[in-house]
């Protein structure tokens, strides 16, 4: 946790209208006035994490600070499983390995993981579930009774259901435990009670998902997630995991737009992710030879998962163009590998302490090196709007336009005093709550809250309109325009951004 807070505390997480929508959720579902199967304005991102951080709203008031507590508890609960998970399969010490690699991890587990975009860090908290009810699966159907495997089983279909109310991408646990059972404990396939259990606790957990669907188009199968998946990737998308995604996601990049840390830093990460794996495909060869252990067969099941996320999600053209969002339940399968290989490894004890603080410190330089987040862009805190909300009620205004990246953080900070519709060409323009629309457009004085480029063009627009009564100040970095003429805001309630024909130089 304290490396979490301290990542934080060093401006290093952002804060925009991606994680505000999702606060805003969750005040809405709080007070009864919506409650939503997916992310405001689209059909995918099931609002399982929306739901959570509405219960914590509850207790501890709709804030970013709240926000922000649901993220870290959901991380430490992520933590916890795979921690009790090793434990069980692997011992004591393997567990400890496990969950100090996700205490001081590489950089990009805490910047998805304490922002999530409503879905991605429950989906890992989800899998790590699924794979410890697996691997309890697996042992109550070869020593327990019959009632514990049922139990498992219903456990499992579960999670598996709330994970494809998600993203349906969460088919890579599907495939991987799949694979495994096949390969280690075929019977549980055997009795048909088996999968009416299965398929009832699936079915229950992502009813949501099925009554947005059946009967409606089924939008959700032209979610991003889903809709981009290209079947000639079956080779191009696991090639660019390695090539992309690890680097990003061990460590040596902060993201996929940035740079290595350091040079050379790409093939440090590559060996921190190939080594272990390597070693547990050594193991489990030998396993073979011997005969397998409970050990080894929850080994396998890890092997089969970081095999079946970069083949699953590799086929979808988006997944390493922006960030790893994804793969990010990457993560625990492999720490719960590198803790069983690492305590499973010969060395001396030195040479253990040095291979693991070597881990370690590059994870640590990751996150000391990972630059801190763009103010206008991606609020590193919500006390960077404060001076803007504050400007605002000065002026008795409660109604604006904004860019999307600060429209809803705006809206969310303010407790929705004020109404902020999305403004500007492209993503900036997008609507994710049209509640505000109308409000701001009948406005009779919205303001305009713009920065860099944008508020020049508007400001030169505003001129060019020979729009003398409006005005502006600078507040924190952003420029507010209010008292814009009757037919400035007219245009601006169609439009939504600067025309391009008036637009300045």
């Amino acid at each position: 946790m304290a490396v979490q807070i301290a990542t934080m505390a060093a401006g290093k997480i952002h804060w925009n209208s991606d994680q505000a929508i999702v606060g805003l959720m969750a005040r809405h579902i709080l007070t009864g006035q919506e409650h939503p199967t997916f992310y405001y304005g689209s059909h995918y991102a099931g609002t399982l994490e929306p739901h959570y951080l509405a219960s914590l709203f509850g207790v501890f008031g709709a804030s970013f600070t709240s926000y922000r507590l649901g993220m870290v508890l959901l991380l430490l609960l992520h933590s916890g499983l795979v921690y009790a998970l090793a434990r069980h399969v692997f011992g004591n010490r393997a567990a400890l390995v496990s969950v100090a690699y996700l205490a001081l991890p590489p950089f990009f587990f805490l910047y998805k993981g304490l922002t999530s975009d409503g879905a991605y860090t429950s989906l890992a908290v989800l899998g790590a579930g699924m794979l410890y009810a697996a691997v309890r699966l697996e042992e109550a159907e070869r020593e327990g009774p019959k009632r514990a495997v049922t139990g498992w089983i219903l456990l499992l279909g579960i999670l598996a259901g709330l994970a494809w109310w998600l993203i349906p991408l969460a088919a890579y646990f599907y495939l991987a435990i799949l694979a495994w059972f096949l390969l280690v404990r075929r019977s549980v396939f055997a009795r048909l009670a088996h999968y009416a259990v299965f398929l009832g606790a699936f079915l229950l957990g992502s009813l949501p998902w099925w009554l947005a669907n059946v009967g409606k188009g089924w939008p959700s199968l032209s979610a991003p997630g889903i809709s981009r998946l290209r079947a000639g990737r079956f080779v191009a998308g696991p090639l660019a995991f390695f090539f992309e995604g690890v680097p990003s996601l061990f460590g040596a990049r902060p993201g996929a737009v940035h740079p290595d840390i350091f040079t050379g830093a790409s093939v440090v990460a590559f060996l921190i992710y190939v080594l272990p794996l390597a070693a547990a495909l050594s193991i489990l060869v030998a396993a073979k030879k011997r005969g397998a252990e409970p050990a080894d067969r929850a080994l396998l099941l890890m092997v089969l998962m970081l095999f079946s996320i970069p083949l699953v999600a590799g086929f979808n053209e988006d997944t390493y163009k922006f960030d790893m969002r994804y793969v990010y339940p990457v993560y625990a399968p492999f720490a719960l590998l590198l803790g069983f290989v690492f305590c499973r490894t010969r060395w001396s004890r030195w040479t253990g302490v040095a291979a693991a603080s070597a881990v370690l410190l590059f994870d640590l330089t990751s996150i000391v090196r990972a630059p801190r987040v763009q103010a206008a862009l991606s609020q590193p805190s919500g006390a960077a709007l404060d001076g803007v909300v504050r400007a605002l009620r000065e002026r008795n205004i409660y109604e604006a336009y904004a860019s999307y990246w600060m429209a809803y953080s705006l809206a969310f900070q303010s407790r929705e005093e004020i109404a902020v519709a999305s403004f500007g060409i492209g993503t900036d323009g997008t609507v994710r709550w049209p509640g505000y629309l109308a409000r701001v457009a009948a406005s009779s004085n919205p303001a305009f809250v713009l920065w860099g480029a944008e508020a020049a063009r508007f400001s030169d627009y505003l001129r060019r309109r020979g729009a003398e009564t409006a005005k502006s100040t600078e507040v924190g970095g952003y420029r507010i325009f209010w008292d814009v003429p009757a037919g400035v805001r007219e245009e601006m309630a169609v439009l939504r951004h600067v025309p391009e024909s008036t637009a300045g130089p």
